[in-house]
């Protein structure tokens, strides 16, 4: 579940990149042989306007006529996920999704989708050039993963479950490609079967105030069901890891789409980072499989909790049994492509989850929320679509930073010790691709 957004590509399709070699099978990702080049970005704010899921033409159209009163361009944007079922180089295969069982395994990548002008003007002609040839732009973190270059070709599973290749036509650093893997234009998307806009994108020298009376005189500032996201906004206590971090921090696994939309994971990466069984906590009894990587944290969450006289306020049988962490999921968009749950990597924990139902007005203690964001987890009650139970692991330390969350805001109390402060993401478009999970990781 991620803060869904979207920062921020003519048409080639590199339908004609070898689709017909052979495809081989490696034992472990190569190498990364190129460093992530910089290149030029025009200053510009940038303003996102979406909703729980797809974007509705009225919120469309209103977002970009409440940017055009006060003279500002507007785009529409596409975030979504995409299968990467190779990578090859010169006709030689340097990385291959595989598991047991056969059937087509996939790795996961962030996608977002621009028109390429758009870019060009957010971006920079250095960005939008590759982008308007019909090749992509990834980032530096993706190609060091897959052991990725320029020039390499990405096969990825369409929406009919058919495979496309793309050239990789730049690396760029993370905050270059604003947190997303991929960036590619619209046409792109759509030729993979990404059809669904999920966002309105304001760009440019931005007049602050007068834009926000705009949007507020459109309905879309103060509305429970549209989120408006600024540049220059303080960081949000409850913001997740956009899908590149995660993989990075909790591993990366191939995964299988099954008929019924169950998946299967890579066994080898269940192995290393999910316990066998639930394991118990320390402190009031939570049994639970999460990842080895937020297992520390999350001891040290239940350990305040129990020490705060709280532990009364975990309902043990709803998350013992409905509730935990891992539990791989695909929530289904279009044909194939949709968004894998991060209960997939057992990242985020679900606790107390009959009181708190994803929709439902949030149950939780404050106190508890505020404690596991102090063990470095954001609390889903102040998603799109509240989601009072999904506590989920980030590593960063957010109970100290002041923001107007709905629920559960912080109240900053100052310490007697130095705090590390997270500084405000430059990776405005970290978790583009995870719109649809501001519904609820279901």
């Amino acid at each position: 579940m991620a803060i869904a957004v979207v920062l921020v590509v003519c048409v080639v399709i590199a339908s004609t990149a070898a689709a017909d070699e052979p495809l081989g099978t490696i034992e472990a990702p190569a190498a990364a042989e190129r460093v992530a080049t910089a290149v030029s970005r025009q200053a510009a704010d940038l303003v996102a306007v979406y909703e729980r899921s797809a974007l509705s033409t009225g919120v469309r159209d209103r977002a970009v006529a409440a940017a055009a009163g006060v003279g500002d361009p507007a785009t529409v944007t596409r975030g979504f996920t995409v299968g990467l079922q190779a990578v090859r180089r010169a006709g030689a295969t340097v990385l291959q999704a595989s598991g047991p069982g056969g059937g087509t395994w996939q790795f996961p990548l962030s996608v977002t989708a621009i028109p390429a002008d758009a870019i060009a003007a957010i971006m920079g002609r250095t960005v939008s050039a590759p982008i308007g040839l019909g090749q992509l732009v990834i980032s530096a973190t993706t190609a060091a993963l897959h052991g990725a270059q320029v020039g390499d070709t990405f096969d990825l599973v369409t929406g009919s479950g058919s495979l496309l290749p793309f050239i990789v036509g730049m690396v760029a650093g993370d905050d270059t490609t604003g947190g997303s893997e991929i960036l590619m234009s619209t046409d792109e998307a759509s030729a993979l079967g990404a059809t669904i806009d999920t966002g309105v994108l304001i760009y440019g020298q931005l007049d602050h105030a007068a834009l926000d009376d705009s949007l507020g005189r459109a309905g879309l500032l103060g509305n429970v069901t549209i989120r408006v996201r600024h540049s220059w906004d303080p960081q949000d206590p409850d913001s997740t890891l956009g899908l590149a971090k995660t993989k990075q921090l909790l591993g990366e696994f191939a995964y299988r789409i099954g008929a019924s939309g169950a998946i299967s994971v890579d066994p080898t990466w269940q192995a290393k980072y999910i316990p066998a069984q639930r394991e118990r906590y320390a402190g009031i009894g939570v049994f639970a499989a999460c990842n080895f990587v937020v297992r520390g944290d999350l001891q040290a969450a239940l350990l305040d909790v129990a020490n705060a006289g709280l532990g009364g306020d975990i309902d043990l049988a709803s998350t013992n049994s409905a509730g935990g962490c891992f539990g791989p999921r695909f929530n289904r968009v279009s044909g194939n492509l949709g968004i894998l749950s991060r209960h997939s990597w057992g990242q985020p924990i679900d606790m107390n989850t009959v009181e708190n139902c994803q929709g439902c007005v949030p149950t939780m203690n404050c106190t508890i929320v505020r404690i596991f964001r102090s063990h470095g987890y954001a609390w889903g009650g102040n998603f799109l679509l509240p989601d009072g139970m999904h506590f989920e692991w980030t590593g960063r330390k957010t109970d100290q930073l002041a923001f107007p969350s709905r629920y559960c805001p912080n109240p900053v109390i100052p310490r007697t010790e130095t705090v590390a402060v997270p500084a405000p993401r430059s990776t405005f478009f970290d978790g583009s691709s995870d719109v649809w999970l501001e519904q609820g990781d279901a």
